[in-house]
């Protein structure tokens, strides 16, 4: 049996779609089963979320907006440097 090292030498070497392939087969191999209380809580959450757009409790934003808001983030964690 190869080492994983060999593999993962092997893997590296190969073009970017077929390394992305190895890499999303791996992934997926890692999911072994649903997760129901995950799955429950992922949709209590959402559930949540809609109410609160829909009761008018937070304000939904552009995609320009949150890019903007990111952007900012990012120059003042950087002027802090």
């Amino acid at each position: 049996m190869a080492s994983a090292e060999k593999i993962l030498t092997d893997a590296l070497a190969l073009p970017a779609n077929d390394r992305a392939r190895v890499a999303q087969a791996l992934l997926r191999s890692l999911d072994e089963g649903d997760d129901e209380d995950a799955a429950d809580a992922w949709r209590d959450e959402l559930q949540r979320r809609l109410d609160d757009l829909d009761g008018g409790r937070v304000t939904p934003l552009s995609l320009d907006d949150v890019k903007q808001r990111m952007a900012d983030r990012r120059a003042a964690r950087l002027a802090r440097r």
